[in-house]
């Protein structure tokens, strides 16, 4: 019953709007073809002779629940089935890249979340579309003119403008669409609010920056004052792929490939370590007397007391490890109400 009310409610802004439900006229040279008034628009809003606008949104909601408990109920039979690899284009906002539904600029990625069709104003259509046709149709086949056919197609429906686009401008759809995007994300990040998730995200994207002008500076000052790269190419080697680790991780983080950005940040911090006792081996400690450096050397328990430390650690390490790895495991999933006992 209540689908068969909002088909009603869509119907009625479709006569609304177009001046009947089915093949209205709708826009017309220089505008659309009626005003509406506030009679018309209150119809949709008192919900005295249909379901008000509200009510609409409640029902959509529900409806989304419903597919998201069946989705992870039925999940390798609902990702597989009439699942193709596409291209996919629609339209975004020209300040914000947000959905966009009537005047925004092009854009188009593959099936791997490339960009393909970067922003380009609709104006510019026939500049980067060929139109193909077929003998069985009336319809045009549009396609990217530097993909080619074969692989410069797009759909167009609501998955593609969910994929193509940076957000939603009002908060229910753009929490929904948030969750969407996470159904394949590590397990610990489905577990976060999207709200907090997105926060996350933006506070990351800047500090990547902050931490990458700090990584430039660290370099250029230890190459001026200590002569950080007189090592030759083990330590260029090194710094280097601690740079590249780190850039990626704000490629990644970008495209909210939020797995491979951990990955590279880690990354990052053991190759920064690394080009750190690379440079001072065998020192410790370097002291403005040569003769008065700390090395691994001097610097070195007895015998005696590395031997008591190595049992030391091949008794205790492991029992740290299983006590981590319980901890871990029991604290694993976040608590909710319904664990609550009081």
């Amino acid at each position: 019953k209540k689908g068969i009310l909002m088909r009603k409610f869509g119907q009625e802004i479709i006569k609304l709007v177009a001046g009947k439900r089915i093949h209205g006229i709708s826009t017309t040279p220089g505008g659309v073809h009626k005003r509406i008034n506030a009679k018309e628009r209150n119809y949709f809003l008192d919900g005295k002779d249909i379901p008000s606008i509200d009510t609409m949104i409640l029902w959509a909601v529900e409806i989304i629940d419903f597919i998201k408990e069946y989705h992870l109920k039925n999940k390798k039979f609902l990702d597989s089935f009439a699942a193709y690899p596409s291209g996919h284009l629609g339209l975004v906002n020209k300040k914000n890249g947000f959905l966009e539904l009537y005047d925004g600029n092009l854009r188009a990625m593959d099936a791997s979340g490339n960009i393909t069709l970067d922003d380009v104003p609709n104006d510019d259509y026939n500049e980067h579309f060929y139109e193909s046709v077929e003998k069985w149709t009336y319809l045009k086949f549009p396609y990217l003119k530097h993909l080619g056919r074969e692989k410069g197609w797009n759909r167009v429906g609501p998955l593609a403008r969910l994929n193509i686009c940076e957000g939603i401008e009002t908060p229910l759809a753009e929490k929904e669409r948030l969750e969407f995007k996470m159904v394949d994300e590590p397990w610990i990040l489905k577990e976060l609010p999207a709200e907090v998730l997105e926060k996350a995200k933006v506070a990351a994207s800047r500090l990547s920056i902050v931490a990458i002008i700090f990584a430039v500076l660290f370099y250029a000052y230890s190459a001026q004052q200590i002569g950080f790269f007189d090592k030759g190419a083990l330590m260029y080697g090194v710094a280097g792929a601690a740079a590249v680790c780190l850039v990626l991780s704000k490629v990644f983080l970008m495209g909210s490939g939020y797995g491979k950005a951990f990955v590279m940040s880690s990354l990052t911090i053991v190759f920064l370590v690394a080009s750190m006792f690379c440079f001072l081996f065998p020192n410790v400690m370097i002291s403005t007397n040569p003769g008065c450096n700390l090395t691994i050397y001097n610097a070195s328990s007895s015998e005696y007391t590395l031997g008591v430390m190595r049992w030391v650690a091949l008794i205790f390490v492991p029992v740290v490890l299983v006590y981590q790895a319980w901890s871990y495991w029991t604290f694993r999933q976040r608590v909710t109400p319904e664990h609550l006992e009081y």
